[in-house]
């Protein structure tokens, strides 16, 4: 199942690892997992802008503003929206806050032909930024049914009324298509003598504006004008204010799919009665996160009743094991015994297979657990990623509850606390015995007398150890936390008058706060309103985190044996480094046929090794004048001259000028080509090539930005501006699928369609324009072919 983190870096790019994450999440300082600060049940985590501060969306910075990103694939089954941010009286204050949610429903298919393995799932969004947050665009129009490419003409910024009507650009137009239109002009269209009126349009996708501008017809029999839209609105939420229904729960009438990495909203403001008791108000930003789930084939779905091996594995070490050490490469690689074994500090723990660096040796496979330390293959068990209870996950079930206000009860907390005992891993034996008795202790001190009640002496016990310690960071304990997987009473059952509250919102200690508190749980409450959750019953809460990462596939359709092999079995780190992006921009790009997988991938290893490429233009005289300097680039080695006549004079005439100078060389060599300026103007070495296969001039660097940006709306870039962007790892790899899927050969006929019949001949003279390196491509192609094929 392809997920997500629900937050990016500032920078707009994914976290690359759970544990880089969760160091992230640690600087929250309230809504942890399963208890937060004001010790009740928490069934999911909060985000603020300490974790995510670029997810607060303001008019200052909504062009770059990150949002949360859905982290599965699935449909929407409901939302609530609020137009402007509901309000709750506390003293003389009017406390802000928001009930914005949105509930997306999701199934994981480890077997996708047997519904026995499948789980459903929903992923809750709460408390997301109100629609009075987004910026408003105005001046909107939408391209009429039926009405398909629709020709745009380019902008320069020069045009005024009453002149002729620019050239057609390359951008057309579809039925729906929606426009931001930022001012009207009237040009004379053809050989018409009346005028036509036209708009500086811009595309409006999924909440965001394109960067590239053009001239439209708002004539309309073309375009109509729609009610105003939303800056950086999510494509979900444009669907529910098209709906027009405020401040109510909402289940869609027709299906609505959303994709993991698709953006979900903003932080919301939240302000609440400050937590020093002044009587003053604290402010914050933040959105909570549930994974829960009321399916049948819990909690059976977490052995793996099938035996499902495919996904990713894992290795999960034991105790008392032989350990060894490794000497040689290659077919000299030996394994001998160091006669010591591993330790019980290490019984449990699990690797990915693939970090425990396995090699078949002497007749068996040997994984690596530590830098001097390998075991044997039969001496650890091997898991598959849906081995979820092997792998730690673990269920809790509390009995509904009467009270909210004491939720977190004594069974509850001793099954947390009990397993803990049992399962906590210290870095030595002795600190893992006394963190086991710690845990063992706390079971006991939850209730003293066994009555199953809490007295005020074991309350205050609570209140000093217990919660201390179920968020405690030491050893293993945070590990174990994350993979409990509790079936409760969820806090979004029920408004201030069902029985789960009363205790709670009658607790006379707090009377000032009551009115905001009863407020703020009506406007909370929605759950009874969603049919599958409508009979109030308690339902299972995942971390929502943890779960997803390891039910996560990284599958797609490109393997590392693949790009290893394009790369002629060389560099497997870099290998490793681009693959997830090969698979993001595969799947970004539609490109999942394996015939023309095996011919690009075997392209890109020729080009580029899988590393990003800078055009260097350092050469000597003799070298630029054989690659620039004469037309159809024939060049007579001999005579250092053209055979049908010079393209480029200078370099022949001002040679110490440009020869070893690669800007003044890349200016004049690519100047009023491909978009770019003239020579002074500098377009020719700031829009040289780079990438995997390299994109070279303005118009590319340009094209490159929509596309980028159509695909990737939350992570808008500019390439114009930013042309070094394009030796960054993730976009040097997509710069090599825009250029794969607009290259086309000279009758007009795509590479993609090339790549899927024709040879490696074929698809070579279109990349490369010649037959350079041809003998190279075809043997990278052949090991990619097997690859594919061996991996079927």
């Amino acid at each position: 199942m392809d997920t997500r983190y629900p937050i990016r870096k500032a920078d707009g790019k994914d976290y690359d690892s759970l544990d880089t994450l969760l160091n992230v999440l640690r600087n929250e300082p309230d809504g942890w997992w399963l208890a937060s600060s004001n010790r009740q049940w928490h069934g999911g985590i909060h985000i603020s802008r300490r974790s995510a501060p670029e997810s607060v969306l303001t008019s200052a910075n909504a062009d770059r503003a990150v949002p949360l990103q859905c982290i599965a694939n699935g449909e929407v089954a409901a939302w609530r929206i609020n137009k402007n941010y509901c309000t709750a009286p506390y003293d003389k204050y009017q406390l802000r806050y928001s009930s914005t949610f949105l509930l997306v429903r999701s199934e994981h298919q480890p077997n996708p032909d047997d519904q026995s393995t499948w789980l459903t799932f929903y992923t809750l969004y709460m408390h997301l930024a109100p629609v009075s947050a987004y910026p408003t665009l105005t001046n909107c129009y939408r391209v009429k049914p039926n009405i398909n490419n629709l020709s745009t003409s380019e902008y320069n910024g020069r045009e005024i009324s009453g002149q002729k009507l620019p050239k057609v650009g390359n951008i057309t137009l579809k039925e729906n298509d929606l426009l931001v239109v930022s001012k009207q002009e009237t040009f004379k269209i053809g050989h018409e003598t009346t005028n036509g009126v036209f708009g500086l349009a811009q595309l409006l996708k999924d909440g965001s504006v394109s960067e590239k501008k053009f001239w439209v017809s708002l004539e309309d029999r073309f375009v109509e004008p729609v009610t105003p839209r939303y800056h950086r609105m999510p494509e979900w939420m444009t669907k529910a204010v098209e709906h027009g229904e405020y401040n109510a729960v909402v289940i869609p009438g027709e299906k609505l799919t959303i994709n993991a990495g698709d953006a979900i909203g903003f932080l919301a403001e939240d302000n609440s009665p400050a937590k020093s008791g002044s009587g003053g108000v604290d402010i914050d930003f933040y959105s909570h996160i549930e994974v829960i789930s009321v399916d049948t084939n819990m909690p059976g779905f977490l052995s793996n009743p099938k035996q499902i091996k495919t996904g990713r594995a894992f290795v999960k070490i034991k105790a008392g094991k032989p350990l060894y050490q490794k000497s040689g490469e290659g077919d000299e690689t030996t394994f001998t015994p160091t006669n010591t074994v591993t330790k019980s500090t290490d019984d449990g723990r699990i690797l990915p297979r693939d970090k425990a660096s396995p090699i078949d040796a002497q007749g068996a496979t040997w994984f690596q657990i530590a830098p001097d330390n390998w075991v044997k293959g039969q001496d650890v068990d091997v898991l598959s990623q849906h081995d979820l209870s092997e792998l730690g996950f673990i269920t809790l079930e509390e009995a509904s509850t009467e009270d909210f206000g004491s939720l977190l009860k004594e069974n509850f907390l001793k099954g947390i606390f009990d397993w803990v005992s049992k399962s906590l891993r210290g870095d030595t034996e002795f600190e893992g015995q006394q963190g086991s008795e710690t845990y063992k202790k706390l079971v006991k001190v939850i209730d003293q007398n066994n009555d199953g009640n809490l007295s005020q002496y074991e309350l205050a016990a609570f209140e000093k150890r217990i919660f201390e310690n179920l968020h405690s960071g030491e050893n293993n304990v945070p590990d174990l936390v994350r993979r409990l997987i509790v079936k409760h009473d969820s806090e979004w059952f029920g408004d201030s008058k069902h029985k789960h509250w009363q205790s709670f919102l009658n607790n006379d200690s707090y009377p000032e706060m009551m009115p905001y508190l009863k407020k703020w749980r009506d406007d909370m409450a929605w759950m009874s309103e969603v049919p599958e959750f409508k009979s109030g019953k308690p339902v299972w809460h995942f971390h929502p985190v943890e779960f997803l990462d390891y039910i996560s596939s990284t599958d797609g359709p490109i393997t590392i044996n693949m790009v290893l092999a394009a790369n002629l079995g060389m560099n497997k780190n870099q290998c490793d480094i681009v693959l997830p992006y090969m698979n993001k921009y595969a799947i970004r790009y539609k490109i999942n046929d394996d015939v023309e997988i095996a011919h690009f991938l075997s392209q890109i290893g020729h080009e580029s090794q899988f590393k990003p490429l800078e055009e260097g233009l350092s050469y000597s005289a003799k070298r630029m004048r054989e690659f620039f300097g004469c037309k159809e680039g024939k060049y007579d080695d001999s005579r250092d001259e053209c055979v049908i006549g010079r393209l480029r004079e200078k370099l022949w005439t001002h040679e110490t000028y440009y020869a070893r100078n690669p800007v003044n060389l890349g200016n004049y060599v690519y100047a009023k080509r491909l978009g770019n300026g003239s020579e002074d103007s500098g377009d020719g070495y700031k829009y040289r090539g780079r990438g995997m296969i390299q994109l070279t001039g303005k118009d590319n660097y340009r094209d490159f930005t929509i596309q980028h940006n159509a695909n990737n709306p939350d992570d808008m870039r500019d390439f114009v501006n930013n042309p070094d962007l394009l030796t960054e790892i993730e976009y040097a790899v997509e710069s090599a699928f825009f250029f794969w899927c607009n290259k086309i050969d000279k009758n007009g006929k795509s590479l993609r369609d090339i790549a899927k019949t024709g040879s490696v001949l074929d698809v070579t003279l279109v990349v490369n324009g010649g037959k350079n390196g041809y003998n190279d491509r075809d043997e990278r192609h052949s090991r990619v072919s097997k690859a594919i094929k061996e991996g079927k």
